[in-house]
C-alpha cells in the first residue's frame, strides 16, 4: 500500500468520536459507571457527552476541564480514574475479542 492510501484510510478525530459515541456497549458501560458515581438514574445522553469529551481530550487534566459542567462535583482523583477507565475500555474494545 502507498503512504497516500494509508493516510486516506486513517480515521480522523471526529470520525473516531462519532464512532465511539455511537457505540452502544461503550455508552452503556459509561452510563452504568456514571450511575454508580453520581447516584443518578440512567442517562445515555450524559454518557455520550462524557465519551465525546474524552475523545476531545489529550490527557486526564484536559478531560477534567472539559467535563466540569457535567461532573464538576467529583473529586479530581475520581475523575482521573474515570479517564483511565474509559481509556482502558476503548483500548480493549479497539483491540477486538481476546484470542484464546
Amino acid at each position: 500500500r502507498s503512504l497516500f492510501a494509508d493516510a486516506m484510510a486513517a480515521e480522523t478525530k471526529l470520525q473516531r468520536e462519532t464512532r465511539l459515541t455511537g457505540n452502544s456497549d461503550l455508552v452503556s458501560a459509561i452510563d452504568a459507571t456514571l450511575q454508580a458515581m453520581l447516584g443518578q438514574k440512567p442517562n445515555s445522553v450524559l454518557a455520550r457527552k462524557v465519551v465525546g469529551r474524552w475523545c476531545q481530550s489529550a490527557n486526564a487534566q484536559e478531560f477534567k476541564e472539559k467535563i466540569r459542567d457535567y461532573l464538576g462535583r467529583l473529586d479530581e482523583q475520581v475523575l482521573l480514574g474515570f479517564y483511565m477507565t474509559i481509556q482502558r475500555r476503548v483500548e480493549m474494545m479497539e483491540a477486538g475479542p481476546a484470542q484464546t
